[in-house]
């Protein structure tokens, strides 16, 4: 998909993808932006599942906390803010 203006609405779902690249036109131009269209919205912003039905393993909830089911590290991880 190749996207071009100010905003797009998709409404539509994918079945099967291989990759998605998400590529503006401008360096000054926001990738991907997720945002309430008006007022706050009642659900999550968005939850990620590494299988069709299963727990969610990634959130971003109403409010913008961001959850992970489960955190695996190999080295230091620094964490601030």
């Amino acid at each position: 998909m190749e996207v071009a203006g100010s905003s797009v609405l998709v409404d539509s779902v994918i079945q099967d993808s291989d990759h998605w690249r998400i590529s503006p036109a401008s360096s000054i131009t926001t990738s991907l932006k997720i945002e309430p269209e008006f007022n706050s919205p009642l659900v999550d912003l968005v939850q990620i599942k590494h299988i069709l039905g299963g727990p969610i393993v990634f959130k971003i909830d109403k409010d913008g906390n961001t959850s992970l089911q489960q955190l695996s590290v190999s080295n230091d991880i620094n964490v601030t803010g």
